[in-house]
């Protein structure tokens, strides 16, 4: 069932971005320098940008959608706020849900909805708020800014000292704490190897304690493996923009012939797929040919992380010229994000989808070679 509901979720998703009429998409200008500074006397309405090292300072009238190596926001955003990053200082205001995750990052934002948090060491400071719930699944949690909600919070070790107006539910894996500033107006219901430590000066009353004798990995998993997923489906959309930016006459191209010509593409991606690692086993048992042979290996290898995210783009083109008719008015970053998404989902089920994605492949992967082929023949 939950399964479902995440496939659910993924199609949700990609529905939402095809509304995104009015977006803005912000990438790096320059190719040798991965850094985006966007000041505060920009304003957009939803903006999507990806950067090395990302700093954003604008007003959003919308959504802001963003991911990054090293991101610092103190922009305001009206409505809802998505992120990703390895390292984040996160100031500003939001006014809608915030949804963020990475490593290591510290907040001081003021969340007017709920804020998501996933991430390795992850500070909420004195000076930020949230304004409703809080969910957070962090290795180490710092919680000093009050919430006005509940609180859901998942971890290793978790130090609160804050007001929190809700209910509040923990599992740690080592330690809790309630700092003297700890204010709970609900009750505290929390799963730890042992019992929390209360500060002096904390207000906590109404607590519920259940011990966990043995560490369970079965949920770590589960959030590791979702995790995964969702690197996974930001590296390809990363990757599948840098494509579309740089080889777009070339990926036209390819949609063109798959179009025209999806069964001999099919069948050429078939006999491609398996001829190529026999010539390169015969090659290498040839002795002679064996460093011809490993340069064949890991140029199929390469090929094929490359039609994988071929097939991605391809799903999008279809799609997309299915919905509008013409791709002319579609932004590269709907027909990639709609690509990536709809063949992570085509994986997720069993036989037909596998089918589905395996016949997608090889037509890709056929007219791949046609067109290098008819490149060489010129």
């Amino acid at each position: 069932m939950k399964k479902i509901l995440g496939l659910c979720l993924l199609v949700f998703l990609s529905f939402t971005a095809l509304s995104a009429n009015a977006a803005d998409f912000y990438l790096p200008q320059d190719k040798e320098d991965a850094n985006v500074v966007i000041s505060s006397t920009d304003t957009f309405e939803d903006l999507y940008t990806v950067a090395g090292n990302l700093t954003i300072g604008s007003n959003i009238l919308g959504d802001l959608t963003a991911a990054g190596g090293t991101v610092t926001f103190d922009g305001t955003v009206e409505r809802g706020l998505l992120l990703a990053g390895a390292n984040m200082t996160l100031g500003g205001k939001v006014g809608g849900t915030a949804r963020i995750v990475g490593g290591n990052y510290s907040i001081s934002s003021q969340i007017g909805g709920d804020l998501v948090l996933a991430g390795g060491n992850v500070t909420l400071s004195d000076k930020g708020l949230v304004g409703k719930d809080l969910l957070v699944a962090a290795g180490n949690l710092t919680l000093n800014a009050p919430v006005l909600g509940k609180a859901r919070i998942a971890g290793g070790n978790i130090y609160i000292n804050s007001k929190i107006n809700g209910d509040v539910r923990i599992r740690a894996s080592q330690k809790v704490t309630f700092g003297p500033n700890a204010d709970i107006a609900g009750k505290v219901i929390y799963y730890a190897p042992k019992e929390a430590v209360f500060v002096q000066g904390s207000k906590v009353s109404n607590v519920e304690f259940n011990q966990v004798l043995a560490k369970s990995y079965k949920n770590e998993m589960k959030a590791f493996f979702s995790f995964a997923l969702l690197l996974k489906l930001i590296a390809w959309f990363l990757a599948g923009l840098v494509v579309m930016r740089l080889f777009k006459n070339k990926t036209q191209e390819i949609f063109s012939e798959i179009t025209q010509n999806p069964w001999t593409n099919l069948g050429m991606g078939f006999v491609w797929l398996i001829c190529i690692p026999i010539v390169a086993v015969l090659l290498f048992v040839s002795f002679v040919g064996y460093y011809l042979g490993g340069l064949l290996i890991a140029v199929y290898a390469l090929s094929l992380l490359v039609v994988n995210l071929l097939t991605a783009l391809m799903i999008g083109y279809l799609l997309m010229k299915y919905m509008h008719k013409s791709v002319e008015n579609v932004a590269d970053w709907q027909l990639v994000f709609v690509g990536v998404v709809v063949l992570t989902i085509l994986k997720f089920i069993p036989v037909i989808g596998w089918a589905a994605a395996g016949v997608l492949f090889l037509v890709s992967f056929g007219a791949m070679v046609k067109i290098i082929r008819n490149q060489f023949n010129q």
